[in-house]
């Protein structure tokens, strides 16, 4: 059985309520508003200098533009990594400067090209974007049971409650019972939402491993 007391005699035992004081969970809510909209930037732009490199590859300019794709990679990733151990608490293995011994522009990109860890981490950015929708729903979810929760009173105020013709009634009894429980669905989707995005950052992590 769940406590639904924040406090409770019962020390060390895990709460119902503990979520709400949790700060790394309001961390994992907010990146999953937003993780969505920066993976589709930064699979952008990998696209686009990765592209460009691609396409002016019959030039020595091509190379160039490889090479730097690859320097580009490896600051998202570290710029990835920032983001999963402070929003989603994971620790990562700490990336590892990669730096080529060579003058040589091709032997440079031969180096980049050989190395299976730059693979798994376009790799990753690459299907980041449709990977992460199934973990960041609850957060979704959570914005529009809170909408709710705010729309129905304000649409209220000259008459009943009216939950979008689906639902109404007059009685006070009843909306307070509505409102708790939907307190109660909305601590839930907080916990959901913290475990799934946990969930997510094991998963980054085997694609960012070193």
């Amino acid at each position: 059985m769940f406590k639904l007391a924040m406090n409770n005699d019962n020390k060390g035992e895990p709460n119902y309520f503990d979520i709400l004081i949790d700060t790394q969970s309001y961390r994992r809510f907010f990146y999953a508003l937003f993780v969505i909209p920066l993976s589709l930037i930064k699979l952008a732009l990998l696209m686009l200098i990765f592209g460009m490199g691609i396409l002016l590859s019959p030039i020595i300019l091509g190379i160039y533009f490889l090479n730097f794709s690859f320097f580009i990679l490896h600051e998202l990733t570290k710029f990835e990594e920032f983001m999963i151990e402070w929003f989603l608490g994971i620790v990562l293995p700490k990336v590892i400067k990669q730096k080529p011994m060579y003058s040589n522009i091709f032997k440079h990109l031969w180096f980049y090209m050989t190395d299976g860890r730059n693979w798994k981490r376009l790799a990753y950015f690459l299907v980041k974007p449709i990977l992460i929708i199934p973990y960041s729903i609850c957060a979704f979810v959570f914005i529009g049971l809170a909408s709710t929760m705010i729309y129905m009173p304000i649409k209220s105020v000259f008459g009943h409650i009216d939950f979008f013709g689906i639902y109404t009634t007059d009685s006070f009894i009843e909306v307070i019972f509505i409102y708790f429980m939907s307190f109660i669905a909305l601590v839930g989707l907080l916990k959901l939402n913290s475990a799934l995005m946990k969930s997510f950052g094991t998963i980054s992590r085997r694609f960012l491993s070193r």
